[in-house]
């Protein structure tokens, strides 16, 4: 079981093996219309994204990007467009590319 305030994961590669820099720090969706390349975040880490969906946990998601700030909220569903793989957070039309979530908090 999560417990709160504990970072209950973060992108290390995907079941393939593909490695991601955790250093590096990307953007949020939408970005400009060229995107870079999805990097496929690890199996576990999209298990992790799913449970929090599926029990409606409030969650702070650290982002990986030099303008980004970290953002807050309820995944309301994780969906896939244009060959990538997003978090749609509740109530809003904010889309979190997986491969830009640098680790998240599940919160009280």
């Amino acid at each position: 079981m999560i417990q709160p305030g504990i970072v209950v994961g973060s992108v290390q590669g995907c079941c393939a093996g593909t490695l991601r820099s955790v250093g590096e720090w990307h953007a949020l969706v939408p970005r400009s219309a060229i995107m870079e390349a999805y990097i496929p975040v690890a199996c576990s880490f999209h298990d992790e994204l799913e449970h929090l969906a599926m029990r409606r946990t409030r969650c702070r998601f650290r982002l990986a990007d030099d303008d980004a700030v970290d953002a807050e909220g309820v995944i309301a569903d994780i969906i896939t467009s244009g060959g990538a793989e997003y978090v749609v957070l509740e109530g809003s039309k904010r889309r979190i590319r997986l491969d830009h979530i640098e680790a998240i908090q599940q919160l009280a």
